[in-house]
């Protein structure tokens, strides 16, 4: 070919060789030509280009034969790590766990109900009061009740002196000593109605039955608030008898074995977890205040354990059974995966 040049090429000629980026293969070439001699600048230029041509050249055609199977055995690699990988979450067994919100209750409380139909007028304990027995708690408005007692009242004392006149009009009237048995009657009815006036305007205060501490809400939002009979206000509960409920949501249910270790991690002191055991669980879900769907579980501490205060919040971790490593970190996406196919 140079000695027959000057036959197909112009007089001023430049060879660029392509040579691959990684193992300096020669993967070909570029030859130019022209009239007039090529200067340095057009030089550098033309090589920074050969070799943006070098790259391209070499992506496309995937470097040599031996490259390729280099590279193929990269990839089988990875492919027989990840299928290890995968197989041996099938052969690992670990421990499954649950996290859910958690609070800590007290265990039997005494429940505080009202004794009729009213409206709270007052406390006198606040919330997480210590309490004796037979302490005021709360009172109901009495203000209809002493109307009717007094009302009661009256009509005993009418009564009373009715009765008081027949007794006087007997001695001269004959016919009178029959009434006077009818009036007996009215003033033991009248008497009646008062000690019924006077339980009910008793029964408006509530007092406590056991000692322990008293559980409610603010008792602001109670002011003023119409209560039904029997409709719980609040809760005497012991400081000593504690244990821990957790609302584990459907979603996040799984196989619970009573006796299973738990964790509690209080929102005031998350660094120091508290254990414990369940021995409750919910068969049946249960709707919150928000709306959503939960399993309710309980669990008592440990011997030992420093109790918590009553109404405390937290993150509590239940121990589950003993799953392989692809249930438990698949379970969830499948789950999710049937949910999604079934819509």
């Amino acid at each position: 070919l140079a000695a027959e040049a000057e036959a197909w090429s112009h007089a001023h000629g430049i060879w660029l060789p392509m040579n691959h980026p990684r193992t300096g293969e020669r993967l070909g070439g570029l030859w130019l030509s022209r009239d007039r001699p090529w200067e340095e600048g057009e030089r550098l230029l033309l090589a920074h280009l050969l070799q943006g041509y070098a790259e391209s050249v070499a992506l496309w055609q995937g470097g040599s034969f031996w490259a390729r199977v280099r590279a193929g055995w990269v990839r089988l690699g990875w492919v027989v790590l990840v299928l290890a990988a995968f197989s041996a979450t099938f052969l690992i067994d670990v421990r499954q766990t649950v996290l859910a919100p958690a609070r800590v209750t007290a265990v039997d409380p005494s429940m505080v109900t009202a004794p009729r139909d009213g409206m709270v007028a007052r406390f006198f304990v606040a919330p997480n009061a210590e309490v004796k027995k037979g302490d005021p708690l709360f009172a109901l408005d009495d203000t209809e009740l002493n109307h009717r007692y007094q009302l009661a009242r009256e009509e005993l004392a009418l009564a009373q002196t009715q009765l008081r006149k027949v007794g006087q009009l007997a001695f001269s009237e004959r016919e009178q000593v029959a009434e006077i048995a009818t009036n007996r009657n009215l003033v033991r009815e009248a008497s009646a109605k008062v000690d019924f006036a006077a339980q009910f305007v008793q029964r408006s205060q509530v007092h406590a039955a056991v000692d322990g501490v008293a559980v409610f809400s603010d008792p602001h939002a109670w002011l003023g608030r119409p209560v039904r009979l029997g409709e719980r206000v609040l809760e005497i509960a012991s400081p000593q008898r504690v244990e821990v409920t957790i609302e584990l949501p459907v979603a996040e249910a799984m196989p619970l074995v009573m006796g299973a270790a738990l964790r509690l991690f209080l929102d005031i002191d998350p660094l120091h977890p508290l254990s414990g055991r369940l021995h409750f669980a919910a068969y049946e879900a249960t709707p919150t205040s928000e709306g959503t769907l939960v399993y309710l579980l309980k669990g008592e501490f440990d011997q030992g354990t420093v109790l918590p205060r009553l109404g405390l919040k937290g993150t509590a971790k239940v121990d589950g059974l003993e799953v392989s490593l692809f249930h438990a970190l698949f379970h969830r996406p499948i789950a999710a995966l049937r949910r999604w196919a079934v819509l």
